[in-house]
């Protein structure tokens, strides 16, 4: 629901974190720390089976 007050143009930066790029070395960390629960390792491997993306990661920039 709008409450009918006038839109505020922010400035917006987004940045990214290239998981897509860390993708080899999230999984050699991945496979080296086999004490993790198979509930855990097994959630790890099914994102890196599914092939990682950039991730936006989106702040408000207030001009400051």
């Amino acid at each position: 629901m709008l409450s009918g007050s006038p839109l505020i143009k922010n400035r917006r930066t987004t940045g990214f974190l290239p998981l897509d790029k860390l993708q080899p070395k999230l999984q050699a960390y991945i496979d080296s720390h086999k004490e993790w629960k198979a509930n855990v390792s097994g959630q790890c491997q099914s994102w890196l089976l599914q092939g990682l993306h950039p991730r936006a990661m989106t702040r408000d920039w207030n001009g400051a």
